[in-house]
């Protein structure tokens, strides 16, 4: 199966981008990796051996000023969520010009660690699932559909990368932008004004939830269920970015591991990074200092 691997990037993720390319490129069948993000970073995805697209020529009048607009409308104070939001429309967006039948979007903070295929032997697309669950997804997501499309399963679809059907995605942007009851004309300006105010600052949407949870309601058993061994927050136990050493120490406990840089690594296993690694494995160290 051909597709492509798109990533959404910020001037932060160029820190890591490096080795998330190397180990996709290593662990995860593909085509091409194309970036998407501002016009001034087509030549670091060109030095990296990726191919790019500029965000601002995906759909519509999508672009991070239009998002910032809307956020600004609804909460002045959310418009620190703006790259956020726009980050998941470019995901969606990717559909209405990929000419395959999938493309897999990835998180640019996450590291496969271990050979991931996206189909079982007889061509079934994956879902990877976790469980966790954050309510205002689900609000967003009735609002959207008119309570035609509901969370149909207790786990989540969030899992920092994803396999979409550009038939199945194009259909959902569609049902969004025919649903008159929404402000807006394109499916992300009515994502953005159907979100509840209270939820715009932290988080009111989820593409993945969204995604999955349509696809589940309207074309049963076209997926199938996977669940992972995941390490959302990497960077509280690894160095940012993670060397090599570090890396291939986390893969004895995990297949996937996602370094979002939102808390500072543990004092306690920075200084004992050495030990602990020769000690313990990861997944040992995750339960050990998760409880403190």
């Amino acid at each position: 199966m051909n597709y492509d691997i798109i990533i959404p990037v910020t001037e932060r993720n160029f820190q890591t981008l490096g080795l998330v390319a190397n180990q996709i490129k290593k662990y995860v069948l593909h085509r091409n990796i194309i970036l998407i993000g501002k016009c001034e970073f087509r030549e670091r995805a060109n030095i990296l051996g990726c191919k790019f697209i500029n965000e601002d020529t995906l759909y519509g009048k999508l672009d991070y000023c239009t998002i910032r607009e809307l956020i600004y409308k609804r909460d002045k104070y959310a418009v620190k969520r703006t790259g956020w939001y726009l980050q998941q429309f470019l995901k969606m967006s990717y559909s209405m010009i990929c000419e395959d039948e999938y493309y897999l979007v990835w998180d640019a903070d996450t590291i496969p660690l271990v050979k991931m295929e996206m189909f079982d032997d007889k061509g079934v697309p994956f879902f990877d699932v976790k469980e966790e669950y954050h309510r205002p997804y689900f609000t967003t997501l009735n609002r959207l559909f008119n309570a035609t499309v509901k969370k149909s399963n207790s786990y989540s679809y969030i899992s920092e990368h994803m396999l979409i059907k550009v038939e199945y995605m194009r259909k959902l942007i569609d049902d969004i932008e025919k649903n008159d009851s929404l402000e807006g004309e394109f499916y992300y300006e009515k994502v953005m004004n159907c979100i509840r105010k209270i939820d715009i600052s932290y988080s009111g949407f989820s593409e993945f939830e969204t995604y999955g949870n349509y696809v589940e309601n309207n074309y049963v058993g076209k997926y199938k269920i996977r669940r992972l061994r995941t390490l959302r927050n990497g960077d509280r136990y690894l160095h940012y970015p993670p060397i090599q050493r570090e890396v291939e120490w986390a893969a004895g406990s995990y297949d996937i591991l996602s370094m979002e840089n939102r808390l500072s690594m543990y004092v306690e296993v920075d200084k004992r990074m050495n030990e602990l690694m020769k000690d313990y494995t990861l997944e040992e160290v995750v339960k050990t200092y998760s409880k403190l």
